[in-house]
């Protein structure tokens, strides 16, 4: 008998493990097997995370594991379809187009209605049968490949889901919904055009949203977790549709550079043109987007004027009108994401121009533009530059990030004052030798090429160098009117050429240099000396730099600082991990108003009690001295001190001011 009734238990057991197995392999294992797949695609998923963050959506896309309990919140917690929301959100990207939680709400109203298919299943698959569909089994929601994919499966299940809701009285529910919603949004917008065929109207509330946007797939009218207000507080939104066809209609946010049919599929304009044939539905269309692409600034004096391009659907209208009312602007004209088209229709007037965002495309429309004094190139940018030969005029030239093309064009623009190269540039600069007038002059990150073109560019005032470059410096021996000097982080030449420069303010040596520095002893208007990591030579040479008022060495720097006894004009003080020396030269420097001390560092303070300017005091992880010198520091605001210093601060420090003491633990 025992084993009768300990065998109907345990088929009871296998019977409920195997329906526990099915719903595992139907919907997923929970949080923690959709936070292990989450952490393994969070590298490749960045892209979709930010645009995310962007939305405002996300608040933190800085540490994994948290922005993964983030998304679990917002899902509401949703352990039983986590696993699905992941693999479809980041994994396959198909949680909508774009891929956003933006469209949880419409998840969130098509789970509801799957739901209901699970839940009935055998009523789904006898009407397949009798409606002699190929496919009779039911479909489980892992084998549906994200969120449109399973719209597509309720819209195919539209009739047996009525059926399923007359059977469980649903229908009344939802009609009573409806027109609590009718009730609620249809005063709620504002009707912007209204003719023979179509109508535009703009939402003010969400109810209006929901209601006017009513049988669409739109997040702005999901009856859950609707984004109406998101979109709308960043600008109009507006929904055109069609007298004939009510379930004709689309919705325009021009802020986002959106244009929806129902489906919530992307649309161009030159589509609904074609739909509705209407001349006062597309004078409307060019009318709001002028409204948005175009803010133009006047000072009391009204010589300021701006464009600003900034909308990727201006691409999907003739601008040229816009252009011609301004032919007389000396504009500042932005452009963000532009077709070509834009670019031909620009202004011969406009003196300063900027690209930004994405903006990657031939150039050759700029050739005509001779009055342009200062031109920018956005990140993207990296094509020929033939077209700016001509462009005599310009007086600054910027480009960012990705350019890398040959720079012969720039032989003949010698009013230039101002020339920046970005990170990926590291081509010939022989084109520069001409470009007497050049001012100020910036490589980025990978520039390592000879740099003797630039010996004759007397008025130079200002040079900076990116990481890569190592180069003999010799060129620039002569360029005496230099008074800022930047090099990055590989950069360990002779400096023997910058003896003469006399005029230099701010010099910094990169994160390797550690060369003598006996060539800086004649450059007393140095004001801003940097030394970088490896740097650790006897500084005899500062001796007479008594102009300096900030004073950086890295992390290798260990050497007697007795020059630096003279050095009173010194406001901040830095030394790296490894100093570690007596700090009595420090006493007569009593205009110091910051003074860093890195980890290393465990000496007597004593020589500090008269520096009572000092603001900032940073002590590193190895300092456990007596704070007393520091009780007459009436100035001191900030103070960073080892946590495991064994004494309270508090009881020297008592008299003083001190905004914040930080007990760092330096982990």
């Amino acid at each position: 008998m025992y084993i009768i009734l300990y065998m109907n238990y345990y088929l009871k057991y296998l019977k409920y493990k195997q329906k526990y197995v099915n719903l595992q392999k139907q919907t997923g294992g929970g949080k923690e097997t959709a936070k292990k797949l989450f952490l393994t695609h969070y590298e490749s998923s960045k892209d979709i995370l930010q645009k995310d963050f962007e939305r405002g959506i996300l608040k933190n896309i800085s540490e994994p594991e948290g922005i993964f309990e983030e998304i679990f919140n917002i899902v509401g917690n949703d352990t039983k379809n986590i696993d699905w929301i992941i693999k479809s959100y980041i994994v396959n990207k198909t949680f909508g187009n774009p891929s956003s939680l933006e469209n949880y709400g419409r998840f969130k109203t098509s789970i509801e209605e799957y739901n209901k298919l699970s839940n009935n299943k055998k009523m789904v698959e006898e009407y397949n049968k009798s409606s002699n569909k190929m496919v009779t089994d039911f479909r489980l929601i892992n084998n549906i490949n994200g969120l449109i994919e399973l719209e597509k499966f309720i819209e195919s299940n539209t009739d047996i889901l009525h059926q399923i809701d007359e059977k469980n009285k649903r229908k009344h529910k939802k009609r009573e919904e409806q027109k609590g919603i009718r009730e609620e949004g249809e005063n709620d917008a504002e009707i912007i055009l209204d003719t023979e065929n179509v109508i535009v109207y703009r939402p003010t509330t969400e109810a209006g949203s929901k209601f006017y946007g009513r049988n669409t797939r739109w997040c702005t009218a999901a009856r859950d977790e609707c984004m109406f207000n998101y979109y709308y507080n960043q600008g109009d939104l507006y929904i055109i549709q069609s007298k004939l066809d009510p379930k004709t209609k689309f919705q325009l946010h021009i802020k986002t550079d959106s244009l929806m049919d129902s489906k919530d599929e992307p649309v161009k304009i030159q589509d609904i043109y074609d739909i509705f044939h209407n001349e006062k539905l597309e004078e409307w269309f060019k009318e709001i987007i002028y409204k948005y692409l175009t803010w133009v600034y006047y000072n009391v004096s009204n010589s300021k004027n701006e464009i600003i391009i900034d909308r990727k659907i201006a691409c999907q209208i003739d601008l040229s009108d816009l252009f011609e009312s301004l032919y007389l602007f000396e504009t500042t004209l932005y452009i963000d994401i532009v077709c070509n088209e834009v670019l031909n229709y620009l202004p011969k007037s406009i003196k300063n121009l900027i690209f930004n965002g994405k903006f990657n495309q031939s150039i050759e429309a700029l050739a005509g533009l001779t009055n342009l004094q200062s031109l920018t190139f956005s990140t993207h940018f990296n094509q020929s530059i033939e077209a700016l030969a001509g462009l005599t005029n310009l007086k600054s030239l910027i480009f960012s990030s990705y350019f890398n093309k040959p720079i012969g064009p720039l032989a003949g623009l010698t009013n230039l004052e101002i020339l920046t190269f970005g990170s990926e540039f590291n081509q010939n600069i022989g084109t520069l030798a001409g470009l007497t007038n050049l001012e100020i002059l910036t490589f980025g990150t990978q520039f390592n090429l000879s740099i003797e073109q630039l010996a004759g560019l007397t008025n130079l005032k200002s040079l900076t160098f990116g990481f890569m470059f190592e180069q003999d410096i010799k060129p620039l021996a002569g360029l005496t009117q230099l008074k800022s000097l930047k090099f990055g982080s590989e950069f360990n030449q002779d400096i023997k050429p910058l003896a003469g420069l006399t005029n230099l303010q701010s010099l910094t040596l990169g994160n390797i240099f550690n060369k003598s520095i006996e060539s800086l002893a004649g450059l007393s208007n140095l004001h801003i000396l940097i030394f970088g990591n490896v740097f650790n030579q006897k500084i005899k040479p500062l001796v007479g730099l008594t102009n300096l008022q900030s004073l950086t060495f890295g992390n290798d720097f260990n050497q007697n600082i007795k020059p630096l006894v003279g050095l009173t004009n010194l406001q901040s003080l830095t030394f790296g991990n490894d100093f570690n020396q007596n700090i009595k030269p420090l006493v007569g420097l009593t205009n110091l108003q910051s003074l860093t001390f890195g980890n290393g560092f465990n000496q007597d303070i004593r020589p500090l009690a008269g520096l009572t300017n000092l603001q900032t005091l940073i002590f590193g992880e190895r300092f456990n001295q007596d704070l007393t010198p520091l009780s007459r520091l009436n100035n001191l605001q900030n103070l960073t001190i080892p946590y495991y210093l064994n004494q309270d601060p508090l009881i020297e420090l008592l008299n003083l001011k001190i905004k914040y003491i930080n007990r760092d633990s330096f982990w």
